[in-house]
């Protein structure tokens, strides 16, 4: 390996760290609930407002499949039929639906979200909520 190659994986190695340093300002941050999931629907990553509106503890959701902040299975699978050919795609999708919370209540919420790379097989939703 050359000082070139060497200096270029720091170079690299330091801007990875940068993102993330900023990906974790912007979750902790951020006046809206945001979570990642997997392309199997599966949780991975929330941030605090997320754990606020939807009733749980920080680290609660992660691994959980999102099927537990929906009201019943059919709305989950709708959305899923709707959203999903969308997010795989990379594409955006905004609905505005009822979720439920931890507690079982049932919250009116704005869900934008948006795919990533099909390779990477994650999605985002940020998520508000109307009183």
């Amino acid at each position: 390996m050359s000082a070139g190659d060497i200096a270029e994986r720091m170079r690299t190695g330091a801007a990875l760290q940068q993102a993330l340093h900023e990906m974790e300002a912007i979750m902790r941050n951020a006046p809206v609930g945001i979570i990642l999931f997997t392309r199997e629907r599966r949780i991975v990553r929330t941030n605090a407002r997320c754990a606020e509106v939807f009733g749980y503890a920080a680290d609660e959701l992660i691994g959980a499949p999102a099927r537990v902040l929906y009201r019943s299975d059919a709305d989950y699978k709708a959305l899923g039929r709707e959203a999903g050919p969308l997010l795989a795609r990379a594409k955006s999708f905004q609905t505005e639906l009822f979720l439920r919370r931890k507690d079982g209540v049932d919250i009116w919420a704005n869900r934008s979200s948006s795919g990533s790379a099909p390779s990477s097989g994650c999605a985002t939703w940020r998520c508000t909520t109307r009183s």
